[in-house]
Parts: C-alpha cells; structure tokens; sequence
C-alpha cells in the first residue's frame, strides 16, 4: 500500500476488522419458528439432513416436513405474509447472506439483489416487510415492495446489532419497532417516517410486541430473580408516554420464594397480542453443577401459569438443551421448538398450556 506506513496499515487492518464484526453482530442466529397465518404450516429451524442449521416447512396435521432450502446454506431467519402467500428468508453465512422470496402459489423463490436479513416484519396487507442489512457505516432498517420487487426505505439506526424474534410493523403506517443492542444494552427503538427513535433507555429489555390499540408492550429483565421475575411496560406511540403494567414480583410456580426461585431468565416471548407470555427459566439441579430448564405459560397479569415442557443439563460443559416458544399469529397456540443433542421435537399446545401434542420430531446427525 503505496505511502502508508506500517502503523497506517495496521489501522486500517484493525478498522476493517472492527467493522466485519459489526457486520456479523447484525445476523441472527438464534433457532427460529413462525406459524403459517392459516394455521396449517409452520416454518421452523429443523435439521435437513442431518444439519442441524437447516429450516423446513412442518404441516401441523401430518408433521411431514418439507426443507426450505435445497443447498442454499444454513437458513438465518424466516417469515410468512400476512396472507400467506409469501415466505421471506435469509441463507448462507454471517460473511455471505442472500435473501429470497418464495411464492407458495408458483414454488418459485426469488432472490433479491441485495440481502435483507431477520428479524422480520410485514405490513398488514403482505405487500411490504422491513428487516435489516449492514454495510462500512454500520446497521440499517431496510423496507421492501414485494409487488414491485424494490427497496422504498433505508434507515441508519444507532445499535450494533438488531435482535429479538420479531420487529413489529406500526399499525396503519410505514413504521417499524424492533430490538437494538448495543455491547452487552439491549433498548427499544423505531423506524418512524424514515427516522430512528430510541425509546427506551433502561438497556435490559428481553421481548417486544404490539400493545392494545397504537401501542407497544416489551419485558425487561430484573436485577435479581430471585426477588422479581421480570417487568411490563407499555408504550403509547401517539401520546409518547410509557407506563408500568400490573405483573407480580412473585410469580406463582416460577419463582414463590427466594429459596424456589431460578437462578436465570433465560428467555421471554411475548404473544403477537401481548396478552400473554412463555418465559424460559433455569433453575439448580438436585447435583452439584447440574440444572433444569423450565418453560411456563402465563397470562399478562401472571394470575395463570402452566409448566409447559422441562428440560436437564447434568453438568457444565454438556451439550445445552434449548426451548424456543413459538406463538400463533392470532395468538392462541403456543408451539415449543425443543432441541436436545440427538433430536429436535416441535410440541403444539393451546397458549394455556392445554392440550399438547408432538407434532414432528427428528433426529440430529452427530
């Protein structure tokens, strides 16, 4: 590099590198699931042929699943239309992303010139989804017209990465909300009118959904279990106002005392409706080192909660089970994406905790 001295290439070395990890810190990787808004599919993380990154498409009647992808590269993310017509999902690698759209009337995928990568969330009449895209200057919301095939916004946003299950589309606007991180801080912010907003500030908030009427619901994490599960609140997006919601500190079968309590919130997924909510929690085991993971589903008041699925890890360093709470689009199903090291199992319950029943179920090659 003609007239730059050793110094200057080692910046701008490091610099390039600050900036691929900023890039890779914008893709989710966590494992994934969304109903179909019919209620007849479900499009989940699940191992295809053997690789435990792949994704398919489950009939919840059936449980035959249908892979996503034919050699594409490991899916990141995935999300139906509202009319379910269209499946929008990421492949391929943190380095190398491509994005498609799959008609599911024709079976034909798309892919779009540049990459729109998860969380992900559509516009009411399924014409339009937003999701999130990094180049050298950091993160952006990006929008998309799946009728015109086009981009129609992009958005900087001050955050290192954009994560959470979902965004959420602002009823009867252009807007989105979503999750940012920045390090180990984690707030609310908005895409509103083609500016970013941050909303909240407190830096520990877990999930995030649409509140009654123009309004957002998130849960944010507490100082101690032990004492306080977690919090409420609701956003007002006309008003600008926050307020906290009725929860109990004290959660009954999660966490009674400080002697029955966990010792972690591992995960909360808010309802699409945010009248309900699945927490995943650990808690000691009966052996020195060991733990068990317990997902629960509770009302928005905590006044009923169900132990939905429970899980054991018999020492540090074994392979970790995982719980991943699915909700319905209209909220009254709650599917479990329940991974162990030799299998995946999707379970389907009523959002009470009802009714379960194993819809599939596939073994993980080691």
């Amino acid at each position: 590099m003609n007239g730059v001295s050793s110094q200057g290439r080692r910046c701008l070395w490091v610099a390039a590198l600050a900036l691929a990890m900023l890039a890779s810190r914008a893709i989710a990787a966590d494992p994934f699931g969304e109903f179909s808004p019919d209620m007849r599919f479900v499009v989940v993380s699940w191992p295809v042929s053997g690789r435990p990154a792949g994704a398919a498409i489950l009939d919840l009647s059936t449980g035959a699943a249908r892979p996503l992808t034919d050699g594409q590269g490991d899916v990141l993310g995935a999300s139906w239309s509202p009319d379910g017509r269209r499946l929008v999902y990421a492949v391929g690698s943190e380095t190398d992303p491509r994005t498609y759209i799959l008609d599911l009337v024709t079976s034909r995928s798309r892919k779009l010139v540049l990459p729109i990568l998860p969380p992900y969330a559509w516009r009411e009449d399924g014409l339009r989804f937003a999701g999130c895209r990094t180049d050298d200057d950091g993160v952006m919301i990006v929008g998309f017209n799946v009728t015109e095939f086009g981009e129609t916004l992009r958005a900087r946003v001050p955050a290192q990465r954009i994560v959470g299950e979902r965004m959420v589309w602002l009823k009867n606007t252009d807007d989105v909300a979503f999750l940012g991180r920045n390090g180990a801080s984690t707030d609310v912010y908005t895409v509103e009118a083609g500016q970013s907003n941050r909303i909240s500030s407190t830096g520990d908030v877990l999930a995030l959904a649409a509140g009654p009427g123009d309004s957002l619901v998130w849960a944010r994490r507490s100082k101690d279990v032990r004492y306080i599960l977690l919090s409420l609140y609701q956003f007002d997006v006309n008003r600008r106002t926050v307020r906290r919601l009725a929860f109990p500190e004290a959660v009954p079968r999660v966490n009674p005392t400080p002697r029955t309590a966990p010792t972690r919130l591992e995960r909360v997924s808010l309802a699409p409706n945010s009248q309900r909510l699945a927490v995943v929690v650990r808690y000691a085991g009966s052996k020195p080192g060991a733990s068990v993971l317990r997902l629960f589903s509770m009302d928005r008041q905590a006044r009923s909660v169900q132990l939905i699925r429970s899980a054991t890890v018999s020492s540090p360093g074994a392979s970790e089970p995982s719980m991943v709470p699915v909700w319905s689009p209209g909220s009254a199903k709650l599917g479990v994406l329940h991974r162990e090291p030799s299998e995946v199992v999707l379970a389907l319950f009523e959002a009470d905790g009802s009714g379960g029943r194993v819809v599939a179920r596939t073994a993980i090659a080691p």
